[in-house]
């Protein structure tokens, strides 16, 4: 994907990524270094820290919200301000699939996003012909709708390990025409992992 002539240029200053839970924020960023590490120079040269990590929440980035920019944290802060100017050509995940906390081990808060579900409310709901939206507001299809508007008119490839049940569920259909408008290709791999269909 990254030819060899471009990785180091990609590492330092084209590749970002976020993360709200500091375990992962760390686990994620060893694992983007060994990778770089293991590409560049045969693994033998000296490890090289990546700077393209935030520490932060994703959907909070589009909501304005300068609190989230922490004196206390300012070199994350940078990251972030960085990240948000940054042209994006390409964003992957594998985005969170509760609408709230299903049990007191579930550490997801339910935070409010007013312009993210503002944008779900004129887009994927407008299109809707179903009566219950609720599910739209999951956290996944948040997720499709930040990354949709980050791209903007931009070519760019979205690519997300997600919940399937907007394939063929009766409340998504919007959200499956928002899809269709917005993209010039809609590719699917249905693992068909739901336990309820018995994959």
């Amino acid at each position: 994907m990254i030819r060899p002539e471009d990785l180091q240029r990609k590492y330092a200053q084209e590749i970002h990524a976020n993360e709200i839970v500091l375990l992962a924020y760390y686990i994620a960023s060893v694992n983007i270094e060994n990778v770089f590490h293991d590409l560049s120079e045969g693994g033998k040269g000296a490890c090289q820290s990546f700077n393209g990590i935030c520490l932060t929440d994703t959907f909070q980035l589009g909501e304005g919200n300068k609190d989230i920019f922490s004196e206390m944290f300012l070199q994350n802060s940078q990251r972030v301000q960085e990240q948000q100017k940054a042209p994006l050509m390409v964003i992957m995940g594998n985005p969170p699939y509760s609408i709230g906390q299903k049990s007191a081990n579930d550490n997801a808060q339910n935070q409010e996003y007013p312009k993210l579900n503002k944008r779900i409310e004129d887009t994927y709901a407008k299109a809707s012909n179903a009566g219950l939206n609720k599910s739209l507001y999951d956290a996944y299809i948040k997720a499709f709708r930040w990354s949709s508007d980050r791209l903007g008119d931009n070519d760019g490839v979205i690519a997300f390990v997600s919940n399937g049940a907007w394939i063929d569920g009766n409340s998504t259909d919007g959200f499956r025409h928002c899809l269709e408008k917005e993209f010039s290709a809609v590719y699917v791999f249905n693992l068909r992992g739901n336990q309820r269909t018995n994959g």
